[in-house]
Formats: structure tokens, C-alpha cells, sequence
């Protein structure tokens, strides 16, 4: 009996359900005659206040939400992209800086051991300059001009004037430029002997015209005295003791390739029987060759 009772039951409801006519909603009669007579009123536009809410459909969500997504994802990969943009720069300018540093250190570096092997090459010339110079100097000193009298002669002749004439020798190893010389033939007599016997050179005076000698060379010059042979200056005395008689003398002023002035001096005693002028042994001190 349990077990059919729910049967029973569904049943009965089935059966009601089916028998049960839905009947259409009817008004009253006066309603429907008042809705039948019922004009439509002539009446403007209504105008309701308030906010117009569109309601969206799924789809066209769901397309703006895409469009929304793909707009965020161009300004996000926009915003990388000038991060990246700015980190690059700044890695750009980091290198340019470091690169610029370097050239400037390196430039002065150069510029420093350019003044420094400058300043080397410039003592090293100075060294050089100098070692010429003393290499020079000796050579010079070992090869210097060196000038002598090498004769003189006169012929003696009464009543005319007395002329001498001498060679002038290079016995050097260089040439020698003569400057300036002084010449004088003088009659001495014993006390006048003195210090002073070999003639004053003056600048303005030079009894020898310029003259370049080179080395191993001579050359054969005239002097005119200012005096002349006669008996009555004794000029024509033939003296034994050497501090008496007719002397020649003169000192010569001469330049080496250096500019370096040296000087030659010489006194010579005439002697008649052989015309010529000759040392003496007390007047050897006057023959000096600088």
C-alpha cells in the first residue's frame, strides 16, 4: 500500500491539471464601452528627466573590452619601450663620456711626452752643440794658424830711401786672416832698450793691408820706411855689440777660423854685409809667436 501511494497520488494531480480551461480575462461592460468610446488625447511631446542608460549586448562588451586590452597593452609596451629608450641613452652617454675622458688623458699624456722629448732633444742638441764645440776648440787649438817673419832684407843704398823687403810665413794647420799690423824701421842705440821697442798697434793705423794666409802658405810685402840710408844718421855704421844699429820691428795681428785674434812680434838688427835683418841673442825676447 506504501509503495503505491505516490502513484496514486501523481495521478490525481496529472488529471486536475488537464481538466482545468484557461478562460480569457473579461471586463466588465461599462469598462469596455468607455474603452471603446475613449479619443486619444491631442498632446505635445513628453519629456521624462533623467540619465538614458544603453544596455549593451554581450558581444559588443566583449569587443570593447578586447579594444580596451589592446590599447593598454600599446600604451604599456610604449611606456617599456621609452624606458628602454632612456636606459640606452643614458648607457650611450655613459660610454661617450668614458670615451671622451680617455682621448683627453691620452692627448695630454702625448702632449706631455712630446714636451718631455722636446725638452730631451733639446739637451741632447745643447750636448751635442757643446761636445762640437770643445771637439772644435781642440781641434782648433791643435791645429791653429801660427804666423812668423820668415826674412826681411834691404839693399843699402846711400841717399835713398830704405825699403824692406819681408815674408810673412803660416807655419800653422789653418788659415790665418791677418787684422792689423804695425811696422817701424828705427836706429837704436843701447839705452834705449826697453820694453817698448816693438812699434804700438793702432786700430786705425795698420801698416799691412788684410790679407788671408792659408796653411804652409807665404807671401813676399814691402815696407817704406819714413827714414833713409845716409852716413850722417848712422844708418850705415856697422855696429858689433848687438843693443846698437838699424832694426826692423813690428807686431801683427791675426784671426783664426774661429774669430780667436792671436799676435806675432819680431826685432831684427840689420846687418850690412849680408842686406838682411837678423835676430840677435840679447833681442831674441822680442820674437813671439801668441
Amino acid at each position: 500500500m506504501k509503495r503505491f501511494l505516490p502513484m496514486i497520488l501523481l495521478t490525481v494531480v496529472t488529471t486536475m491539471v488537464s481538466s482545468t480551461e484557461t478562460k480569457p480575462l473579461q471586463l466588465p461592460e461599462d469598462s469596455q464601452k468607455n474603452t471603446a468610446e475613449a479619443k486619444p488625447l491631442d498632446r505635445g511631446p513628453v519629456f521624462v528627466k533623467g540619465e538614458i542608460t544603453v544596455k549593451k549586448d554581450g558581444e559588443e562588451s566583449l569587443r570593447d573590452s578586447e579594444s580596451e586590452k589592446v590599447k593598454a597593452k600599446k600604451e604599456s609596451d610604449l611606456v617599456c619601450y621609452t624606458f628602454w629608450l632612456m636606459i640606452f641613452t643614458a648607457l650611450l652617454f655613459s660610454v661617450t663620456f668614458l670615451l671622451w675622458f680617455a682621448t683627453y688623458r691620452l692627448s695630454r699624456d702625448a702632449r706631455s711626452t712630446g714636451d718631455r722629448q722636446a725638452s730631451d732633444m733639446n739637451r741632447s742638441l745643447e750636448i751635442a752643440e757643446n761636445s762640437v764645440k770643445l771637439a772644435r776648440d781642440e781641434f782648433i787649438a791643435s791645429h791653429r794658424p801660427k804666423l812668423i817673419l820668415r826674412d826681411a832684407t834691404s839693399k843699402q843704398d846711400m841717399g835713398a830711401p830704405i825699403f824692406v823687403r819681408y815674408i810673412i810665413a803660416n807655419i800653422g794647420e789653418s788659415d790665418a786672416t791677418i787684422v792689423t799690423g804695425a811696422l817701424s824701421v828705427h836706429f837704436f842705440k843701447g839705452y834705449q832698450f826697453g820694453p817698448d821697442n816693438l812699434p804700438e798697434l793702432n786700430n786705425g793705423d795698420s801698416n799691412i793691408d788684410p790679407l788671408v794666409i792659408k796653411a804652409g802658405e807665404q807671401y813676399s810685402l814691402q815696407y817704406n820706411a819714413s827714414i833713409g840710408w845716409a852716413s850722417n844718421n848712422d844708418t850705415g855704421t856697422i855696429f858689433s855689440e848687438g843693443e846698437y844699429g838699424l832694426f826692423f820691428s813690428g807686431q801683427i795681428v791675426y784671426a783664426d777660423s774661429r774669430g780667436t785674434q792671436r799676435r806675432t812680434g819680431f826685432r831684427r838688427k840689420y846687418i850690412s854685409g849680408q842686406h838682411r835683418f837678423l835676430t840677435t841673442e840679447t833681442g831674441t825676447h822680442y820674437e813671439y809667436q801668441d
